[in-house]
């Protein structure tokens, strides 16, 4: 029996399986992922203790520990639903990149070819939404989901402490006063003493690293052959977008710089996901996570039984206009359960 590649069940299972560009925020932040059956998703935060044990006499009773308590905030995931549509007028004619020499395509081939073009559009547009959340996530601690009958933010709780925010002759661009090492510094003790995990890699934007490398001080304390271990696997460092800078020696980091960039939906400028002006670093261990909250779609509960899917994937037909549409869900949320092992400066 042939497959019909418009049923849910197909499209979904494609959707889900197709290749995805690399998102390395994203990916590498947020890889550990959890799905629901609700948009609504509970997010678990504990902070253990420091106290180390404390002596007592043999012979007289034990001493009580209390628990450490834990906290529980509730947050809505987004949600992504787009679509396009396809007519007989777009697969009348050759489509984009068919040989014009050779036999064409039937119609049916075109509508087919189409179909799949418009699902990898689709997915693209959602990585990419997937990773200005991250980016936003990690570089300000706020994301702001807003669009199409939507608007709300959703807060972190990243402490004022852990955004630091350079002025003056402190800034990075200028040369003969700014002391980036303090800088890092600042960064490096901020989450290793409230998080007690020790971030290893720290992330620049564009002018950052521009205005780094002019101040000979710093160039002189740079280390640009060895490269310390650190949480990105020697793998990592061919991500086409990121770029290894140098190790420093005090703190002991890796710096890097991650370039890739996207178009701005609001105002159609292109944007890099990391800031020009910023540089964010993450504790080694920290608790991210990419949760998915459900697909709100009967023939997702239908065809699957299930709403608890990354992505959901469907294709209808309408007379009136006559089209075969694709359609596209998703409801991301990319989560930081660990706040204090976050931290990020404005330094220019």
């Amino acid at each position: 029996m042939p497959i019909d590649m418009f049923t849910t069940r197909v499209m979904t299972k494609a959707v889900n399986r197709m290749f995805k560009p690399k998102m390395f925020l994203r990916d590498f932040f947020f890889g550990k992922s959890e799905r629901h059956e609700s948009e609504k998703i509970d997010i678990d935060k504990y902070t253990g203790g420091r106290a180390p044990a404390i002596y007592s006499n043999p012979h007289g009773n034990g001493n009580t520990v209390e628990k450490k308590s834990f906290s529980t905030s509730t947050f809505i995931a987004p949600y992504i639903n787009e679509e396009m549509p396809t007519t007989a007028v777009d697969i009348e004619d050759r489509s984009l990149g068919e040989d014009i020499y050779s036999k064409a395509d039937t119609p049916a081939k075109r509508l087919r070819k189409q179909l799949a073009t418009d699902m990898e559009t689709l997915n693209d547009r959602i990585d990419r939404a997937e990773e200005v959340q991250a980016a936003t996530a990690l570089q300000t601690g706020i994301v702001t989901v807003s669009g199409k009958d939507v608007d709300y933010t959703i807060d972190w709780g990243i402490p004022a402490s852990h955004k630091i925010v350079l002025a003056g002759g402190d800034l990075w661009s200028a040369p003969t006063t700014a002391d980036p090492m303090s800088t890092f510094r600042l960064l490096f003790d901020a989450v290793k003493n409230d998080s007690g995990k020790i971030p290893k890699d720290f992330f620049l934007g564009s002018d950052a690293l521009n205005y780094l490398l002019r101040i000979d001080e710093f160039k002189e304390l740079l280390d640009i052959k060895n490269i310390s271990v650190g949480q990105i696997a020697p793998g990592k460092l061919t991500e086409k977008f990121l770029q290894y800078i140098g190790t420093l020696k005090y703190p002991n980091i890796n710096l890097w710089e991650y370039s890739d960039i996207y178009e701005d939906p609001n105002s159609g400028i292109i944007t890099p996901y990391v800031e020009t002006n910023k540089v964010f670093c993450v504790g080694q261990g920290a608790n991210l996570m990419s949760h998915y909250g459900a697909i709100k779609d009967l023939d997702a509960l239908e065809k699957l039984n299930t709403w608890k899917v990354k992505r959901f994937a469907k294709s209808y037909k309408t007379n009136r206009p006559d089209a075969r549409w694709v359609n596209v869900k998703a409801s991301p949320l990319m989560a930081i359960h660990d706040e204090l092992a976050v931290a990020v400066a404005t330094v220019a």
